[in-house]
């Protein structure tokens, strides 16, 4: 009967052995991933919808792409364009792996905007028209001030 007990001693200590050891790897794992989400977190999606802009989108895009905070994804919807505007964006996103562009038929800018937000994966969205220039520190300084009012 010891045994018994020893054995059935010893089969336990060799599970829970191995229990602990499929689990540190799982940890391991999940950490690994985890750090890397966090270095690679969007904190701003700043979605452009475009209609016939070409005349702008440029001056447009590079005040984007200039902004302080680095951390964020322009996506530009191009709504049905019919002059050079998705050609632009096309150039601009071979460039800059922040930029992602959305090709869609003509629906309107809410259409533009809502397709924007399906793809969005900032922790906020911002919008800007395509006609619009924005200051470098714009979205630095709205980003900090709604991480220190804690907003949604």
């Amino acid at each position: 009967m010891k045994e018994l007990l020893n054995s059935n001693h010893a089969v336990n200590l060799y599970l829970v052995n191995l229990w602990l050891k499929i689990n540190i790897k799982i940890w391991e794992k999940f950490q690994k991933c985890d750090t890397q989400r966090r270095l690679i977190m969007i904190k701003v999606s700043i979605i452009v919808p475009i209609y016939n802009a070409e005349k702008f989108l440029i001056r447009c895009l590079e005040s984007m792409q200039k902004q302080n905070l680095e951390d964020i994804e322009i996506i530009l919807v191009n709504d049905g364009s019919t002059d050079n505007s998705l050609h632009i964006c096309k150039e601009y996103e071979k460039k800059d792996k922040r930029i992602e562009v959305v090709d869609k038929p003509n629906g309107g800018v809410s259409s533009a905007r809502n397709a924007g937000i399906q793809v969005a994966k900032g922790e906020y969205i911002g919008f800007v028209d395509s006609d619009d220039f924005l200051d470098k520190d714009m979205y630095r300084s709205m980003y900090a001030q709604a991480k220190e009012d804690e907003s949604d």
